[in-house]
Parts: structure tokens; C-alpha cells; sequence
């Protein structure tokens, strides 16, 4: 990336997770408010699932047959 455009990047990735965050806190809330706590506790789980799936499926991995040879 070039230099001049780093920080504006950095702002870029800075502002989504900010507001990710807030869109995340609101939702958790409202579970809280309307549900109890036990569904903000499942709520968290199951994304913390879908993430580590994510990982799982779309990071590749190290191993030779996966690389290149020149």
C-alpha cells in the first residue's frame, strides 16, 4: 500500500470496527432488554462459532501440497 494512503486506510478500518461495535452493543442491548441475559450469552457464543468456522474455511493453510513451487 502506498504511504499516503496508509492512514486513510487505517481510518477506514478504525470507523468499521467502531461501528460494528456499536451495532453489536445495540443488538446485545436490546437481547438484554427484551430476552435476559442468557440470550446475549447464546448470542455471543453462536457468533463466536460462525467466527472460528470462518477462520477454519477461509484461511488457507501452510501445508506443502497448497503451495507453489517455482
Amino acid at each position: 500500500m502506498p504511504s499516503e494512503l496508509r492512514a486513510g486506510g487505517i481510518g477506514w478500518y478504525s470507523s468499521l470496527v467502531g461501528l460494528t461495535q456499536l451495532l453489536a452493543s445495540v443488538i446485545a442491548g436490546l437481547l438484554w432488554d427484551r430476552l435476559g441475559h442468557q440470550a446475549v450469552f447464546i448470542y455471543g457464543a453462536i457468533f463466536a462459532a460462525v467466527g472460528a468456522a470462518s477462520i477454519l474455511i477461509l484461511v488457507p493453510s501452510d501445508s506443502p501440497e497448497n503451495t507453489r513451487s517455482s
